[in-house]
């Protein structure tokens, strides 16, 4: 799926026809945006024939395995980033290679699914159309902002996932938390590469003078630059806390694994008395004077009686029971 979208008389117009689009395209001197979804093989050819994108590029188009990075070409600039998704599912994240290429009057964003960001990028063109519409460079700043944009909130849903084991732990109210807490620190270190390596393109955007970034642009570059530093600063601190809820957890455990040996051990302590005389009395000698008393029977359940009630009380002072 195609959309090319426009400035005409103040309006934002969106063509979806590919031999549209191709008239338009020859016809147009003022900045565009083009938004390719899930690209069919004309729409694939008209990338390649007609925007003359390199097969590099081509193939980091249909490729799902690739890391943020940037490449300069001879005539436009092409750019991988993320649309990343908290799911909350076992894997807790999505995210989808987003190609974004900057051109002298165009701005083009190839994905292979549809999201969210989208949306949001294509309300921001209806909402101020002339700001919008300036400059190629202009579109490819509002298509990198609606990107990182949306990591916030992907972080601040870790942070909640985070807050509610540590409020379960802390409450002895966990049960079998290892496996969850490594397979969120294991997202979270997957992010942590993600987040990397957008921040390293960041900075040769906004540091390195590259074509078709105009001067003015920059320091709107600059500023998604540092909030991408923040974002990987607080993801770094939730893979400390992770680290921490991991030791919290195992501390827990361990500490309950003590609490049942312990009580094993005094249950033990209770009877080995107990064991002793049964031991003692069952032995078959023939002369056994305490076999002869008429309340024998009841002498020994008393006795026994008393040593048990004795250790109970003595380990209930010392706070063992």
């Amino acid at each position: 799926m195609i959309n090319l979208y426009y400035e005409n008389n103040d309006k934002v117009l969106v063509l979806e026809d590919l031999e549209e689009i191709k008239s338009q395209i020859a016809l147009l001197e003022n900045p565009c945006f083009i938004k390719v979804i899930a690209a069919t093989d004309k729409e694939m050819d008209f990338l390649s024939q007609d925007l003359k994108l390199h097969v590099i590029t081509l193939k980091n188009i249909v490729s799902k395995k690739q890391l943020p990075k940037i490449e300069a070409y001879d005539n436009y600039i092409s750019t991988i980033l993320y649309d990343v998704k908290y799911t909350g599912r076992q894997n807790c994240y999505s995210s989808n290679p987003v190609v974004l290429i900057l051109m002298k009057n165009i701005s083009l964003l190839i994905a292979e699914n549809t999201f969210e960001a989208m949306d949001e990028l294509c309300s921001r063109f209806s909402l101020k159309p002339k700001k919008a519409f300036a400059s190629g460079s202009n579109l490819y700043y509002m298509a990198i902002d609606v990107l990182v944009d949306k990591l916030f909130p992907v972080l601040a849903c870790f942070e909640d996932k985070l807050d509610d084991m540590q409020e379960n732990i802390f409450k002895k109210d966990a049960k079998d938390c290892t496996e969850k807490i490594i397979k969120l620190r294991k997202s979270l270190l997957e992010l942590r590469k993600v987040f990397t390596y957008e921040q390293e393109v960041l900075y040769k955007i906004s540091h390195d003078n590259m074509d078709y970034i105009l001067q003015e642009q920059l320091p709107y570059m600059k500023d998604i630059f540092h909030h991408l530093e923040k974002l990987n600063a607080t993801l770094q601190e939730y893979i400390d806390w992770s680290a921490s809820l991991s030791d919290a957890y195992m501390s827990f455990s361990s500490s309950k694994l003590n609490d049942n040996l312990n009580l094993l051990t005094i249950i033990s302590f209770i009877f080995m008395p107990l064991g002793f005389l049964t031991g003692w009395y069952g032995m078959n000698f023939k002369i056994m004077p305490e076999c002869n008393l008429d309340y024998g029977y009841l002498y020994f359940i008393g006795f026994v009686a008393i040593i048990t009630i004795s250790m109970i009380i003595h380990f209930k002072r010392k706070h063992l029971l």
